[in-house]
Formats: structure tokens, sequence, C-alpha cells
């Protein structure tokens, strides 16, 4: 005969033990959650140095946009001019306002100035400028430029050409590629950051000799010292300049140094 106490310790030992196993369910379950909650990207994450990453994902209106870097330690982050081998976040910025104004990629013409890596001007041409000519004065940057180019199937409406500021015959050479036209867009990221504090009047030459009444100029850029102060109040006596600070992209929406300007050449 059986007793019925076996049997009671039997059925709740059974209980007991799926409860047991109910709770470790429930706790690999919330381990998952936990794990995933830890890897929300941020492009503002400061936990990884992504200027050495080999590349770099980026999301532009549904398409991904991949971007080769090739920083180094050298004083000049891997370039002979500029450090324009690495994506900062005002290359992000720019790319960001481009994709969420797209009466901008309606145009016809888009310039980049001090493109680097070519991330702004490649995101242009993703979202659907006809013609993007994508700059540097860089030997090693423009072939950066290309293999990007190339890597995100965009040679039919972008291309790399090297452009120093200030220089008439490359100038002339990318008026050439617009069918000897000013370009509608003229864009540029941390180009006048304090690096290049002595090439900022050439830079102002090229803005001038590149863009006409109806050309706009848009401009992030990343406040880092007074040097590029200069800049700013010249060409405040000869563009219209608005700011676009709300319209900063989400991950860097609490980085007060981080900025984004439209200029407009005045009526004379």
């Amino acid at each position: 005969m059986q007793h019925p106490s076996n049997d009671g310790a039997t059925v709740a030992a059974a209980a007991a033990n799926k409860e047991d196993n109910n709770k470790e369910d429930n706790n690999k379950e919330d381990n998952n959650k936990a794990q995933w909650a830890l890897v929300v990207h941020s492009h503002a994450d400061q936990h990884v140095d992504r200027l050495t990453l080999p590349f770099r994902l980026f999301n532009v209106r549904g398409n991904t946009i991949k971007i080769h870097q090739e920083h180094k330690s050298d004083g000049s982050g891997g370039t002979c001019i500029g450090y324009g081998a690495a994506v900062y976040p005002s290359s992000i910025v720019m790319a960001h306002y481009l994709e969420h104004h797209g009466r901008l990629c309606n145009t016809t013409t888009l310039l980049e100035v001090g493109g680097g890596h070519g991330f702004s001007g490649i995101a242009a041409a993703v979202c659907g400028v006809r013609s993007v000519v994508t700059t540097d004065g860089d030997d090693i940057s423009i072939q950066l430029t290309e293999k990007n180019i190339v890597e995100n199937n965009v040679s039919t409406n972008c291309h790399a050409t090297k452009l120093l500021w200030g220089n008439r015959d490359h100038e002339d050479i990318v008026m050439g590629i617009f069918g000897n036209r000013k370009p509608d867009i003229i864009i540029g990221s941390d180009v006048t950051a304090c690096p290049y504090a002595d090439a900022l009047p050439k830079l102002m030459e090229t803005l001038l000799y590149l863009s006409g009444p109806e050309t706009t100029i848009i401009l992030s850029f990343k406040s880092r010292n007074v040097d590029e102060e200069s800049f700013w109040q010249k060409a405040a006596t000869i563009f219209n300049i608005s700011n676009r600070d709300r319209v900063i992209h989400p991950d860097f929406v609490n980085d007060s140094s981080l900025h984004l300007s439209i200029l407009r050449r005045k009526k004379m």
C-alpha cells in the first residue's frame, strides 16, 4: 500500500521543481532583456573609440552606408592635411540634416568641401541629389573617398576630385564637372575647425568663387577655438547666416558645442 504522505511529498517536490524551473526561465529572459538593453546604439557613446574603427555603419533613409576609416595616431589623424580619415560628429550631423530635409536633396548639384572620407557627400547621393562632387585637398582623403563611393554603389551620381582651397585650377575643374555652373548646394563638415585656421581665408575664397546668389551653403561644426571666430565674422559681412542647432542629430542634442548653419549670399 502506498502512503498518502509520500504522494503529497512527491507532488509538492514536483511543484517546487516546476516553480524553480519557471524562475530560472524568467531569470534567463530577464538576463537576455538586460543584455539587449546594454547594446542600444548611440553615435555619441564614449565607451568605444569610434575614430579608430576600420569602418563604421550609418543608416540613411533606410539604407546602410559603410564608411571605411584610416585613422592613425600620427598627429594628423592619418592624412597629410587635416583629420579627414575618420568620421567625426559634425559629419553625422550633416548627413542627418540632409536626410531630413528632402527638398534640399531634390536639387541637381551638390559640392562637398573638405570631405575627407566623403560620408556627407555619399549621404547626399543616397538621398537623391543628382550630381554630387565631394572634394578634399589631401590625396589620401581622395583615395579614401573613392573607396567609399564604390563601397556604397553611388558612382553614378557621386564623384571625388581634389580641391585645395584657394587653388583656382582645382576650382575650375569642379566648375567644369558642373557644366560651368555654380552648385546648388555647398556643404562642409568641420571645415572651420582650428587645425585649419591658417587656411580659413582660402576656404572663404573658394566658397565665394564657387557659390552664386542661389547657392545654399551648409556648414556643420564643433566649436573648439577662438581662431574660428575670424572666419564667422568675415562670413557675416557677406552671407546671411541662420542657425539650425535645433535639428541636430538626436544622439548629440546634449552637446552644446555642435552647430549647423545655413549661409546665403547677401543681396548687394
